[in-house]
């Protein structure tokens, strides 16, 4: 895969988005179950989202395909123009996105990115391996100085 650019995290928008998840990090955990699928040069992420949750995303480097197959949320990106998004949904993610989001109902959000990594066997581990490695390729790594936490 090609070496992706560097996104300069050290915007208006990204002071405001560690902000806001500072304040989310105060409250309880929220569980968001992910899934990861691998198919001839296909990485999908597919990712729960519970009713009344607020997640924020990590910062996207590559353009690819989503979509919402069900549940319905609000959404603000860099567009700082928020969205409602009711399933079936598809949509594109575009370098630099960082995403905060609302579940108004239980959400299933999956992502697709073209990859040549592929696990070494079909266990859990190695599936998990590969798409950290994937991971490692598409998400800017990022620390929120607010919480201390590195947004991977």
């Amino acid at each position: 895969m090609k070496q992706l650019a560097k996104i300069d995290t050290n915007t208006d928008y990204h002071k405001g988005m560690d902000y806001l998840e500072s304040v989310i990090a105060e409250s309880e955990p929220v569980e968001c179950p992910i899934s990861h699928f691998f198919v001839d040069g296909i990485y999908c992420r597919e990712m729960f989202m519970p009713k009344g949750s607020v997640v924020t995303s990590k910062i996207h480097r590559s353009m690819h395909p989503f979509i919402v197959s069900k549940g319905k949320i609000g959404v603000a990106d860099n567009n700082l123009d928020p969205i409602i998004i009711e399933a079936p949904y598809f949509g594109v993610t575009m370098p630099g996105t960082r995403r905060l989001i609302y579940s108004y109902e239980d959400t299933v959000w999956t992502t697709i990115h073209r990859t040549d990594i592929k696990p070494k066997s079909d266990s859990d581990e190695d599936i998990e391996k590969a798409a950290q490695m994937v991971e490692d390729e598409i998400i800017q790594p990022h620390i929120n100085h607010l919480i201390n936490k590195e947004i991977l």
